[in-house]
């Protein structure tokens, strides 16, 4: 046992001290816990939808908030505010819109380049020409010469 406490006491007098350690576990598990909780917020929701869509949008979840403070302006006290729901709607876009917005700029390296890429892939497929499924079918040996044939259907007809 004396051999637990003069160590404690060498640490102790050394200067060391385990709260250093405590505080970033601490501040580790904060960031964490605020994280998971957060994870409603609309640049996450905008993220996730873009990713399904790949239809990018920069600001995309601030641009969330501010529909949602809009709406819930424009909404309250109209006969469509049913039970205060434009208010609790401008409240969330509200205490959301910091957040998001620095999440968004933390975001733009990635959502910049990924919004280009998705407008060049739109216009080369915009480019391609449409190619009917008839015109497809006449392109095709096999089916080329079958077409110069008449059909067993025209054959009965006559």
């Amino acid at each position: 046992m004396k051999s637990f406490e003069s160590k404690f006491v060498k640490n102790a007098e050394a200067g060391f001290s385990p709260a250093p350690r405590l505080r970033r576990t601490v501040a580790s598990l904060a960031l964490a816990i605020f994280l998971v909780l957060h994870l409603h917020c609309a640049t996450t929701l905008r993220l996730i939808t873009d990713v399904s869509d790949n239809d990018p949008t920069i600001y995309g979840g601030t641009e969330i908030d501010i529909v949602l403070i809009y709406g819930g302006i424009q909404i309250m006290g109209t006969p469509m505010d049913c039970g205060g729901i434009a208010l609790i709607a401008f409240m969330a876009g509200i205490v959301d819109l910091p957040f998001s917005f620095v999440a968004d700029t933390v975001l733009l390296p990635i959502t910049i380049p990924w919004y280009y890429l998705a407008k060049e892939e739109d216009s080369a497929s915009d480019d391609a020409p449409e190619v009917s499924t008839e015109d497809a079918r006449k392109e095709e040996p096999a089916i080329k010469e079958s077409a110069d044939r008449p059909s067993p259907a025209e054959d009965r007809k006559d």
